[in-house]
């Protein structure tokens, strides 16, 4: 698990492997949605991650320059995804959308929330911990793209509640 004192390719790694996981979440949460509004905003939040996982990867290669590097297809095959950005694991997130089923989307986009809620201040954190200020930045980023996340599911909640 990511604790902030890591060194910004390390710091890179970690916060991919975390947004795999909570990609690999999201697909599994917009396949077993009741409604088509949930299965879409989990789709949505799905390629968000998604996104932020291209982002560590042109950083990662953008710093590897002159070395050899890996194509982002290897990389995400071979990158570990056991934990989410909100610090649950993705099996503990599953077994917890499994026993619960959503009456409603507003229950669906809560869930979200809390998600991405943990997810930004893990971010937070990290980055006021972070030893490396290369680090430090990409923690910013991050948790300024979980801020997006959090203002467009309150949007949403709005519109459906």
């Amino acid at each position: 698990m990511i604790t902030g004192k890591e060194d910004l390719m390390e710091a890179i790694a970690e916060a991919f492997a975390m947004e795999k996981g909570t990609k690999e979440f999201y697909d599994y949460a917009a396949e077993r949605a009741l409604s088509d509004t949930a299965r879409r905003m989990f789709a949505s939040l799905r390629d968000w991650e998604q996104s932020h996982m291209q982002y560590l990867i042109y950083l990662y290669q953008s710093l590897m320059e002159a070395r050899e590097t890996i194509s982002y297809e290897e990389y995400v095959k071979n990158s570990p995804s056991a934990d989410m950005e909100s610090g649950m694991s993705v099996k503990e997130a599953t077994e917890l959308f499994e026993r619960k089923e959503f009456i409603d989307d507003t229950e669906a986009i809560l869930q979200a929330l809390e998600i991405e809620g943990k997810a930004f201040n893990l971010y937070r954190q990290l980055s006021e911990s972070a030893g490396d200020n290369n680090a430090r930045v990409i923690f910013e980023e991050m948790k300024k793209q979980e801020q997006k996340h959090i203002d467009e599911l309150r949007n949403l909640k709005m519109m459906v509640g």
